[in-house]
């Protein structure tokens, strides 16, 4: 199969969470099921998940550029460009952009294809705008996304 490389010019499937734009290097196919990548953009501003864990996902978060706040629903911890990330299946987080400055970031999350999915599911969630919080949980059932209760 070769080495897959993925140049900024590569065709790719985006997506847009509300000023979470997203695009997926890859979907599982080349690694033979251990993992999906994405690189990620989060707008100042934009779009902050809720707490939220998945079931199945172990997730993996590198912070290129910006300055991220990663909440686990206990307390926050700021990750500035350079910190890494892994977060467990199970394991309740959100994050949101600290500042000024967009935060790109890439994400390496294990089951790619109910990683996919949840991507996909998002996006038709996110179509025409963010969806009200309280129907989160109605439109993801099925993919390996929860709701984790109320953020610290």
């Amino acid at each position: 199969m070769g080495i897959s490389i993925v140049t900024p010019d590569t065709d790719a499937t985006r997506y847009d969470f509300a000023g979470q734009e997203g695009r997926l290097l890859e979907d599982g196919e080349r690694t033979h099921g251990a993992f999906a990548a994405s690189s990620w953009t989060l707008a100042p501003g934009g779009y902050a998940p809720p707490l939220h864990r998945h079931r199945e996902i172990d997730e993996a978060i590198y912070v290129l550029s910006g300055t991220l706040e990663l909440g686990d629903g206990e307390g926050s911890r700021t990750a500035p460009a350079g910190t890494f990330a892994a977060i467990p299946a199970g394991t309740g987080h959100t994050m949101s952009v600290v500042g000024d400055e967009p935060v790109r970031m890439l994400i390496v999350m294990s089951t790619p294809r109910r990683a996919v999915e949840t991507f996909e599911a998002l996006s038709a969630a996110f179509a025409g705008g963010p969806p009200a919080p309280e129907r989160m949980a109605e439109l993801l059932a099925g993919v390996d996304l929860e709701p984790a209760g109320a953020p610290a």
